[in-house]
Parts: structure tokens; sequence; C-alpha cells
């Protein structure tokens, strides 16, 4: 149920990241659908920053691309929820979204290092952008100074 790809951004999140404190972090109930209660206790025990940094990405990581650079996009490939078995993409494309309670820990994405990546949401018109590893590096170090 791990995914790879989330790992290595993990990974790059925590060695670049500031010593954090030793609070408590609880995990957001989004998580529960891709890890197990044994998973997210074990992560809230023993590795509080990797918690952390995953809730940080379900609201982070993404944005709805605007018209300034949709037309650019519009032809990205389609999204696709993530096989929580394996971590990898499964058959099963996005075809809508609820923007009021999305869950970006259900969708499969290819994150890069240093460049943003798009994904079409079915044929609803809507383009979801992610940010570079990098980027959410910074992003979260800011967001913790």
């Amino acid at each position: 149920m791990k995914k790879l790809k989330l790992a290595s951004i993990l990974i790059i999140l925590l060695i670049s990241s500031a010593v954090m404190a030793q609070n408590t972090v609880e995990p957001d109930a989004r998580l529960k659908a891709v890890y197990s209660e044994e998973n997210l206790q074990s992560m809230k025990t023993n590795s509080s920053s990797q918690l952390d940094v995953l809730n940080f990405n379900l609201d982070h990581s993404w944005f709805l691309v605007d018209e300034a650079i949709y037309d650019k996009v519009k032809d990205s490939p389609y999204l696709y929820f993530v096989d929580t078995e394996t971590g990898l993409q499964s058959n099963t494309k996005v075809t809508s979204i609820d923007f009021t309670k999305v869950n970006i820990a259900l969708y499969w994405v290819d994150v890069q290092y240093d460049k943003r990546v798009f994904y079409r949401v079915g044929d609803t018109g809507y383009v979801l952008g992610f940010y570079s590893t990098k980027e959410l590096v910074n992003m979260y170090n800011e967001s913790k100074n």
C-alpha cells in the first residue's frame, strides 16, 4: 500500500526540513482512504514528521489550473485513482471531483522533482496542477518557519 512516488517526496521533504518539535500530529481523516489505521498510528508514534508532510500535501500539493495556462495544459493526461494495494496507477479514471472536499491522496500522480505536472479530470474541462517536489519542499519549510 505504499506509494513509491509519495515515498520519494517524503524523503526529500524530511531531509530538507529543519528538525521539527516533537509535537503530536494527528492524521487527517482523508488519509484513512489509503492508509490503514495501524499505519497511521505507527506514523503518529514513530514518524510524526512524515505524517505532518502527508497532512500538508493533502491541501497544498495541488491547484486548479486557471485560464492563464489552461490552453497550454488542456491536453494533459487524464487523472487516475491510485491502486491502494500497489501504490501504482489504477485503471479507474477520475471523472469528477467535488472541490469542496478533495482527497488528493486518492489520486495517482507522477510528481516530478523540478517541474509541475498536470492532469485532466475526465471530460469536465478541469485540469489539476501538482507542484514539483522542489516547490513542495520550499512551501512546507516556509509553513514551519
